[in-house]
């Protein structure tokens, strides 16, 4: 964005976020590696950042709400920085909601359809979505809840 050569203010910038769908950011850290803690204290200033030299990375948001982060004024008054960072709800999660039932009380009855036996471990069954989700890309979670399952027998 350029305007006039002035960077955008905090207002415009969540402007900017809110409005656009999907996001693709880049986020830039400063390097801190190369000094200790000591140095970097003492020889490096909250003001600046080398922007060539710092890590960056890159962030996928489906929309602002999705990428849980809190922005705020750096202390040169023209950076945004990120204030702080929160959990949002995942693919999964917002699924989970979407079916409009509880899960509470359930528990994992089948993935992909293959039953899963009452003697396995929650690191089992983590692995075993892990390893269909890399396979296919999705995987199918049945869940079961014992009171109902009880009742209808």
């Amino acid at each position: 964005l350029v305007k006039s050569d002035l960077y955008p203010n905090l207002n415009e910038v969540m402007e900017m976020l809110e409005q656009q769908s999907p996001l693709k950011l880049t986020f830039a850290r400063a390097n801190t590696s190369a000094q200790t803690s000591a140095k970097r204290m003492l020889s490096s200033s909250p003001l600046s950042l080398e922007v060539e030299s710092a890590n960056k990375f890159n962030v996928d948001a489906p929309n602002f709400e999705q990428l849980g982060c809190q922005f705020a004024v750096g202390y040169n008054g023209t950076d945004i920085v990120v204030k702080s960072i929160t959990g949002v709800e995942g693919i999964f999660q917002r699924q989970l909601k979407d079916v409009k039932k509880s899960i509470i009380g359930s528990f994992i009855e089948s993935i992909d359809g293959e039953v899963i036996p009452s003697y396995v471990t929650p690191q089992i069954i983590i692995n075993a979505i892990n390893r269909r989700w890399t396979t296919n890309g999705q995987v199918e979670i049945t869940f079961c809840n014992e009171k109902q399952r009880d009742a209808v027998r």
